[in-house]
């Protein structure tokens, strides 16, 4: 339960970071306007507010790698991935097929998310060090 609190709030936070640059980023899309001669463009942003956001994205990917720590995990950290399999192997052998099951297919959905916080973590880094590091020298 907790680790499903905390994933939600890692993805929120990272969410949040992500849409406020892209915003941030992207260009007006429109036919009717030419394409600027040169390749820079200014954009204007609530530097206070991205300043929050960039504030808290080491927090977040700290939070991300911890998550990926303990999910990758051995048999004695509970909510590892090879914990969840020993709890499913005494459940099977207490003739509780159901409960194992149920283990078994939720290792399976925590190990396929590593790929996907992991993915959260290098782009929150590249936030770090594009976006927020020019904050920070400005």
């Amino acid at each position: 339960m907790r680790t499903s609190r905390r994933l939600a709030a890692v993805t929120t936070t990272a969410t949040a970071a992500l849409l406020v640059v892209a915003t941030a980023l992207a260009a007006p899309a429109s036919a009717d306007e030419p394409t600027p001669p040169s390749g820079t463009t200014t954009i204007s942003v609530d530097t206070a507010h991205l300043q929050q956001l960039c504030d808290r994205v080491p927090q977040a990917v700290d939070r991300l790698e911890s998550l990926v720590t303990r999910i990758q995990a051995d048999a004695g950290t509970a909510g590892s991935t090879a914990w969840l399999h020993a709890q499913a192997g005494t459940a099977r052998g207490a003739g509780r097929d159901a409960a194992a099951r149920r283990m078994d297919t939720r290792a399976q959905l925590r190990a396929d998310r590593v790929t996907t916080l992991q993915s959260a973590a290098d782009r929150l880094r590249v936030l770090d060090s594009s976006i927020c590091s020019q904050l920070d020298a400005s």
